[in-house]
């Protein structure tokens, strides 16, 4: 059960950067397309999946888990996840707000419908703000456990973190935040898509 249980939050987390990756490509295209919007689509389509799928398999294997660790000795400790975590959140933010921050520019010159640039313009942003709602909790436990790294020592497990009394109500907090954004990031987006 154990085994079954570490597979399926590894198989989520697989996916969820896949996603995170998906979104951050989406965020690209906007821009892409903006600037010029002659361009056919489809010639940038068929790279995105692919390269989505390479991001998720290198950021898996260097950023932090859910709540099962890597078996493995060697490798990254949960410091270096830590930051790796945080740069992949970071870029994603800094590059969905540029996207939302262009889309604006770009759409409020003459020449457009000021109702489709107003509807555009809005369903980006909401679309990129509940996104980056639902990934913030994992940048707070990826910010926690740098800072717990930092004072603990650089390799500590999560399972040292939840004995140690001074970190294992936080600890459960952030995992508890971090899967039950995972689980509303569906209903959030549906309800923005809608």
């Amino acid at each position: 059960m154990l085994k079954l249980s570490h597979w399926n939050f590894n198989i989520l987390q697989f996916f969820e950067l896949v996603s995170l990756a998906l979104n951050l490509l989406l965020c690209l295209d906007i821009v892409f397309t903006m600037r010029n919007p002659f361009y056919p689509h489809d010639r940038r389509m068929k790279f995105y999946l692919p390269i989505s799928v390479v991001f998720a398999a290198c950021a898996y294997n260097v950023a932090l888990s859910r709540i099962s660790e890597p078996i493995r000795a060697e490798g990254f400790n949960n410091y270096q996840r830590a930051m790796f975590s945080v740069a992949f959140i970071s870029i994603y933010l800094v590059m969905a707000i540029s996207s939302v921050a262009y889309a604006y520019r770009v759409n409020t010159r003459p020449g457009m419908s000021t109702e489709i640039r107003k509807d555009f313009i809005w369903r980006h942003s909401c679309y990129v703000g509940a996104y980056i709602i639902t990934w913030l909790p994992y940048l707070g436990f990826s910010y926690f456990i740098l800072f717990t790294t930092t004072v603990e020592g650089h390799s500590v497990s999560y399972k040292e973190l939840m004995s140690n009394d001074k970190y294992s109500d936080t600890v459960n907090a952030w995992f508890l935040a971090y899967n039950f954004s995972c689980i509303g990031t569906g209903i959030v987006m549906s309800i923005v898509r809608i």
